[in-house]
């Protein structure tokens, strides 16, 4: 006897009391393993529809539920309609620890969290910055994203440092920072925000709420001695970030030859680096130690203030007073890899000290004693001959043979075997 495959629909309505049952989860199960068969939930008036293809005589009909006791019944695999009257079931919960997440996007924003990339070392936001996925700082001070220099560094929703964003990446403290957030195809001109998407991406800091409205200061002084010279170096800086305000004053200076002050450095006009509005002519470094002397006072005034949405007033006024001097002194010398000599034994040799055919040097050629046996009984020198390869020279107690004669290495190889086998015989 076959069983009949069948369609069945049903449907009905869950009350728990007077109450109607919103979300519950309603299933139809295999009596034999309790295995789903179809399942739905019910809608904000209590009720509820299952459709299921089946060849069973008998189904079973579950709802469950938050606050709901479970309820199973068994009822005939045909269309019908059943209703659900429930009980309520207080549940204790388990206690759980909510962490935030280090990182998370919303559409075109990217947000990192700074406490969960923040180490004990860490004291400007620039170090954290060095740390975040997708993110580098180069040496010169550019930060990119995704290999890209970004166009834009905001605080707050709002760019007061116009471009010259290493006074934020190193006069901010790590720990006054939130959350860093990348704002990717990011283009600051509203008019052109509809039409094509940049490439590049904008950073904004969002500050703590400790950070705000506040002025808070930062000072590094240092000091040391090097030989009868006294050397000093000092940072002086004080911000304030507010909802429509933000000021920045920066002092640095020192006596140690060091380049301008990072205040000179404006990211954005290039996309490739950084542009200074003033530099001085300054001779290579050397690999090791420092060949400026010298002292600078840079001054950075920054003030922005909010008007509307749309609309901001801002001045930066940056002053710097450096004066560097400096010697240098670079000498090269080149080597042979080989120099051939008495005995055949190998050496080095200056470039400079090969007076004589020199255009030799780089031709495949071949070595032989300069004193040769031939006609007497000890008449084997010519055994001794050898291949010169390119880059080799030999002293004067060898002849150079067949140098002119556009020798490559299987015909310099071949020179070499007729004078060990045919000069002995006519010898």
């Amino acid at each position: 006897m076959n069983a009949r495959t069948q369609t069945i629909s049903v449907s009905g309505q869950a009350r728990c009391g007077t109450e109607k049952v919103v979300g519950a989860l309603v299933t139809m199960l295999q009596p034999t393993d309790s295995s789903i068969v179809a399942y739905t939930t019910t809608d904000k008036q209590g009720f509820y529809t299952l459709k299921a293809t089946t060849q069973l005589s008998e189904v079973l009909l579950s709802i469950s539920g938050f606050n709901i006791k479970r309820k199973t019944t068994r009822i005939k695999a045909h269309s019908q309609t059943f209703d659900f009257y429930v009980e309520e079931e207080n549940r204790i919960l388990r206690e759980v620890v909510v962490k935030s997440q280090k990182l998370w996007g919303n559409r075109d924003t990217l947000n990192y969290l700074v406490s969960a990339y923040t180490r004990g070392k860490d004291r400007s936001i620039g170090d954290v910055l060095q740390k975040l996925p997708g993110i580098t700082i180069e040496d010169n001070g550019v930060i990119k994203y995704q290999g890209n220099p970004i166009n834009h560094f905001y605080i707050e929703n709002l760019d007061m440092l116009q471009g010259r964003y290493n006074l934020a990446t190193q006069g901010i403290k790590a720990e006054d920072v939130a959350t860093v957030q990348v704002l990717e195809n990011h283009e600051h001109i509203r008019s052109r925000q509809d039409q094509t998407p940049s490439e590049r991406a904008a950073i904004n800091l969002k500050l703590k709420d400790k950070a705000k409205g506040i002025w808070s200061k930062s000072a590094s002084l240092g000091a040391g001695h090097n030989l009868d010279e006294t050397l000093w170096e000092a940072m002086l800086q004080t911000m304030y970030f507010g909802k429509g305000k933000q000021h920045m004053l920066r002092y640095g200076g020192d006596n140690l030859g060091r380049s301008l002050e990072v205040g000179t450095d404006h990211y954005g006009f290039s996309s490739e680096g950084n542009s200074r509005m003033v530099s001085l002519v300054e001779h290579s470094s050397p690999p090791i130690g420092n060949s400026l002397f010298g002292y600078r006072h840079s001054i950075n005034l920054n003030n922005l203030a909010k008007l509307s949405d749309s609309t901001t007033i801002n001045y930066n006024f940056n002053y710097s007073h450096n004066f560097t001097s400096g010697h240098s002194f670079s000498q090269t010398t080149y080597f042979l890899p080989i120099c051939y000599s008495r005995s055949s034994s190998l050496g080095y040799i200056a470039l400079s000290t090969v007076k004589n055919n020199s255009e030799w040097i780089n031709r495949w050629k071949v070595f032989m004693p300069y004193a040769n046996n031939i006609r007497i009984e000890l008449y084997d020198d010519n055994l001794n001959a050898f291949v010169g390869q390119p880059n080799s020279v030999a002293t004067e107690t060898f002849l150079v043979v067949g140098a002119d004669l556009t020798l490559d290495e299987n015909s310099a190889q071949a020179l070499v075997q007729y004078l060990k086998l045919v000069l002995p015989f006519y010898a």
